[in-house]
């Protein structure tokens, strides 16, 4: 049956020879490829078809091959001639590079490029042909060129190389022999088979013979990791110093609480991708340090220390350009989280779970992986009446109210309790929920959002700050919220209000234009002025840190009497940034105004009037009376 389709295809191709012959009145050579039709005919009625290309099967290529091979008339650039190409490699697969490759009864050669391939042009159309890999000997099989085209070898030519014996010791980092290492050599060819790795020894010590010499890639691989090297093989031993097996890193960290105090006396277990694990004790400082880490693989830390909760710190990497060095690694008491504060701190801890008693909620509490995550409660009991925990960051970030948007879209919460304040961008929503939700507090804090108007929100102690109003705190000495202090607006609208216990102050529905900000504590902050613009189109957010007045400083610095002998008043030690002099003397013969003591033969009191100085305006007053001593 084979045989028969392939004498169909043939007659095919003849009827189209034969038509293109009459279509163009050229006889037995339509297409001026130098096939006479007649002879083609006489072939197949006498030969049949066969496997004229050797190429181990018989197909249609076999008619083109055989066609090319019936004797050609002479025509002007008749192509008589073809290419063949190659690979050349050594005993075990590797490409061989400028490697000689001959054709056999022929004065044509090449040389292999880096990829051990090599091209012969302009050869005769003949079959039997070989090429070999001259100083080799090294023999392919035969072939058949084919006019106009080109031969691709389907067996390499390979060759023998010398070979030498490659031995060496694999080390860690630390220079710590490794025992167990796999090296292998490193080819895509057919080393596997021919060239099985070796193992190091209990010394860390291997022995790889027959490697063909030449430049050579070796890799090793163990529970540490993988590394490598090169060797340049020459016949004989060849010694290898220095293998480094896998590359050990210094990496380190400190374990604290969730507010940053060192906690010693902590099991610090670390464990690489790999599965090696190594477990070390933080000092006295919370520092713990490991030495066999290994260099651009993952690991975890976890924690763990009586009276605190379990902490884990996933996916560290120690690379080149950026090293794990006094990592902060946070957990919490067992004790439940009971103030806002404490919450505040206790988010940023690397603990998945702890307890809490605000809110009404008493219980776990555990991270939700939204989004944005936060604190949701587990009420195993109660499903679909959880409380979500949320806080901002103290400044105008999107995760603030993403994070709010992120608790509202969980259909599990029915309460949210707020934490600390939330700030917001100017461009930004709440969500609506689809069914009802109390947002809470413990103390007055806000949301800074544009807030929908909804009657599924329902609010105890947030207050709601929108667009056209102006809102902030007043803080004070080490960030403290100055409560009480005064809170004045001028321009466009006018108002005073009283910062509470937060130091919140909150202006309301204003109108849009230039406004004048003040704030001030009559006994003992000084005032501080901002302008700012209100255009409804955002609230505007603005923080007053206000410093001691002059008063104050005047009110509550020391003043100690001149020492026997002292010619020269001391001056009060005030905080930089204030000035402080004498205003006055009731006897400048005995203190001057300078400060200038004048001793007698007996102790005499003299009433100093100090003046504190705060910038340009703000001024205070202290008088005091001082005994400057005699002589006797």
């Amino acid at each position: 049956m084979k045989k028969l389709k392939l004498s169909l295809i043939s007659l095919t191709l003849l009827g189209v020879l034969w038509s293109s012959a009459v279509q163009a009145a050229v006889p037995f050579d339509s297409d001026g490829d130098g096939i006479h039709l007649d002879d083609i005919v006489t072939y197949i009625n006498t030969y049949g078809v066969a496997d004229i290309n050797d190429d181990g099967v018989i197909n249609n290529l076999d008619v083109k091959a055989m066609v090319r091979q019936i004797s050609p008339v002479s025509i002007p650039n008749y192509v008589s001639t073809g290419t063949v190409t190659g690979l050349v490699v050594d005993q075990i697969g590797e490409p061989m590079n400028l490697v000689a490759v001959n054709l056999k009864e022929s004065t044509k050669s090449a040389l292999t490029n880096e990829h051990g391939r090599f091209t012969i042009s302009d050869i005769e159309a003949s079959t039997g042909n070989t090429v070999t890999a001259a100083i080799y000997e090294s023999d392919s099989t035969p072939f058949t060129i084919l006019s106009g085209e080109v031969t691709n070898l389907s067996q390499p030519i390979q060759v023998t190389l010398p070979t030498g014996t490659v031995t060496g010791t694999v080390y860690a980092a630390n220079m710590v022999p490794l025992a167990g290492v796999s090296v292998k050599i490193n080819t895509g060819g057919a080393a596997s088979e021919v060239l099985p790795p070796t193992v190091t020894d209990n010394q860390g010590q291997f022995v790889f013979p027959n490697v063909p010499v030449g430049t050579r890639s070796f890799f090793t691989t163990s529970s540490y990791g993988m590394s490598g090297f090169v060797v340049n093989v020459k016949e004989g031993i060849n010694q290898v110093t220095d293998v480094m097996g896998v590359q050990f890193v210094t990496v380190s960290g400190i374990a604290t609480d969730s507010r940053y105090n060192p906690l010693s006396g902590a099991e610090i277990t670390m464990e690489m991708s790999n599965g090696l694990r190594t477990t070390v004790i933080s000092g006295t400082d919370g520092k713990f340090i490991f030495t066999n880490a290994i260099q651009d693989m993952y690991f975890t830390w976890k924690m763990s220390k009586p009276g605190y909760l379990d902490a884990t710190l996933n996916n560290l990497m120690d690379t080149a350009s950026a090293h794990v060095t006094n990592r902060s690694f946070l957990t919490l008491s067992t004790a439940p989280v009971s103030s806002d504060s404490e919450l505040a701190y206790a988010v940023g801890a690397n603990v998945n779970q702890f307890n809490v008693n605000l809110g009404g909620y008493f219980g776990p509490v555990k991270r939700s992986y939204s989004s944005y995550s936060f604190f949701i409660s587990d009420k195993m009991d109660e499903p679909n009446n959880q409380v979500a925990f949320i806080g901002g960051s103290g400044q105008a970030e999107t995760g603030n109210v993403e994070r709010l948007n992120a608790a509202l879209l969980d259909s599990t919460v029915s309460t949210i309790y707020i934490y600390k304040s939330i700030i917001g961008l100017s461009s930004q929503s709440l969500v609506i929920p689809s069914r009802p939700v109390t947002i809470i507090s413990d103390a007055d804090v806000f949301i800074q959002a544009d807030v929908p108007n909804n009657h599924t929100l329902t609010w105890t102690n947030v207050k709601q700050v929108n667009y056209g109003d102006i809102f902030g705190f007043v803080k004070g000495e080490n960030h403290a919220p100055v409560f009480g202090a005064t809170v004045t607006l001028s321009g466009a609208t006018s108002g005073t209000t009283t910062a509470d216990i937060n130091g919140f102050y909150h202006f309301k529905n204003l109108n849009a234009g230039s406004h004048t900000l003040s704030a001030y504590r009559s006994s003992d902050y000084s005032t501080q002025v901002y302008p700012t613009l209100v255009d409804n189109s955002s609230p505007a957010f603005r923080d007053f840190m206000l410093e001691r007045s002059a008063q104050y400083i005047a009110a509550t610095m020391v003043i100690t009497n001149p020492s026997i002998g002292q010619t020269l008043l001391t001056l009060p030690v005030i905080p930089a940034g204030y000035t402080v002099s004498i205003e006055s003397s009731n006897d400048i013969l005995k203190i001057s105004n300078s400060g200038i003591i004048t001793l007698g033969a007996t102790s005499q009191s003299v009433n100093v009037i100090f003046k504190v100085m705060h910038g340009e305006s703000d001024v205070g007053y202290r008088s005091a009376t001082l005994t400057v001593p005699g002589l006797l």
